[in-house]
């Protein structure tokens, strides 16, 4: 992987802290803090009132690295991505666990059973440091990827950052990617971003009234969204129930052909490729798009990619 300069640390620090047992915090946020190093603009997260206060505060950051944008439309283009602590739903089989899992309950609810410390994992980041991290790797234009976690949880934020960014002589483009929960604000709908949309299925464990907000969901495709669903294969029954609910919400949202990706569930290179397989056929009946995992095939799930 090439490594940006400001990553070094974060690179030491993840084999330092991935296997330390968790300080459980009240509300839902965790990350990685030495994503960022430290400054007088930034602070731990210590306390719940430091949760409740992240929609009017600057972001809290889980980690930022450049790598490749590995799916959707993007897929293979150099990226630096920012990736948000805290999430409003808790996938079962969430590849960035680290990012919510910090108490007992949502440890339960994901498949690994690890608890994460939110004092070690997050930092509030001035949003004014970020934007100039921004610069410095693409001082013209580049893709910036804003995940998490569920990064709308603080659109406030996120809005202020690309403002700033848009009034720059700078001109990439800002992916934000979001499970389509949250409605947006009419704020950051005019900031010119690209939508990488991705509603989770009744496999992601997550009850119905959390996961669906149709209102969302029909702004964000209004918005020229592309939407993007994670689909199992271990099992035809599985995976053909999988693209039948898929069918539903493309028809109920009215979401393009050309502006919907399936991806296969996997966390490894091998279970991409069998589910690259099992799908393609699938995919291409319906004329839909399929996307790999390009990340996990080069670096497998390994953090900070």
């Amino acid at each position: 992987m090439i490594r940006i300069p400001f990553l070094r640390a974060m690179s030491a620090a993840r084999d330092s802290t991935s296997a330390r047992p968790a300080v459980v915090v009240g509300g839902w946020y965790t990350g990685h803090v030495a994503a960022i190093p430290s400054s007088t603009e930034e602070q731990n997260v210590t306390t719940s009132s430091d949760v409740q206060d992240v929609k009017i505060a600057e972001p809290l950051v889980s980690e930022v690295f450049y790598t490749i944008q590995g799916e959707g439309p993007s897929t293979g283009r150099p990226a630096l991505f920012i990736r948000l602590g805290g999430c409003n739903l808790h996938c079962k089989w969430c590849d960035t666990p680290y990012t919510w899992v910090y108490n007992e309950r949502n440890a339960e609810r994901h498949h690994a059973g690890v608890m994460y410390d939110p004092q070690e994992e997050l930092r509030r980041v001035s949003g004014q440091n970020l934007v100039r991290r921004i610069l410095r790797e693409f001082p013209i234009e580049g893709l910036v990827v804003i995940s998490g976690g569920e990064p709308m949880l603080q659109q406030e934020a996120i809005a202020r950052i690309v403002a700033e960014l848009r009034s720059q002589p700078w001109y990439g483009n800002v992916e934000i990617e979001t499970a389509g929960t949250i409605l947006p604000s009419h704020e950051i709908l005019n900031r010119k971003i690209h939508w990488n949309v991705s509603p989770k299925l009744s496999h992601s464990g997550n009850e119905l009234e959390l996961r669906y907000n149709r209102p969302a969901l029909q702004v964000l495709a209004e918005d020229h969204a592309n939407f993007k669903f994670v689909v199992r294969h271990d099992t035809i029954d599985n995976r053909d129930a999988d693209l039948a609910e898929i069918s539903a919400i493309v028809s109920d949202i009215g979401i393009p052909k050309s502006k919907t990706w399936i991806m296969p569930l996997g966390t490894s290179p091998v279970e991409v490729l069998q589910g690259g397989e099992a799908l393609v056929e699938s995919v291409m009946e319906r004329k839909w798009n399929l996307t790999l995992r390009t990340h996990t095939l080069l670096w497998g799930n390994e953090r900070g990619h």
